[in-house]
């Protein structure tokens, strides 16, 4: 029993920071205006750009990772600059798929649906873009 209580104290959870937390929330709102398909156009492209993000393996696979099956949380925090990069690959992804005029829509709507967990978080959201 002891050995068992030992195992599971040792269990870490990992933790987002504040920034890392508001950028998820932002991409999951994004692909919410999307239908599967397109959304799967999307993270395919985000994914075949993540080399362009200057960080170091470790990140790139939980980024890839998190893209491919659509987890709810990173395991890891990145430098808001890597953070830019993605939200930029995002809205040229966007932009391809549904136009300028509809990627503008879907970000200003994304945005406001993301304020509220930044004012929790006490990060400023246009940090991100």
């Amino acid at each position: 029993d002891d050995l068992k209580a030992a195992d599971k104290s040792s269990i870490l959870v990992f933790e987002n920071d504040d920034k890392t937390t508001v950028f998820m929330t932002l991409l999951q709102q994004i692909f919410m205006n999307f239908v599967e398909q397109e959304e799967k156009k999307i993270r395919r492209y985000l994914i075949d750009n993540l080399s362009k993000i200057d960080t170091d393996n470790r990140r790139l696979k939980h980024m890839h990772q998190w893209l491919l099956e659509k987890s709810m949380t990173l395991a890891a925090n990145y430098k808001i600059e890597d953070m830019q990069k993605l939200i930029h690959f995002t809205y040229v992804a966007i932009c391809e798929a549904v136009g300028p005029v509809k990627a503008d829509q879907y970000l200003a709507q994304a945005v406001k649906e993301t304020e509220s967990s930044a004012h929790n978080h006490h990060f400023k959201l246009h940090d991100l873009l």
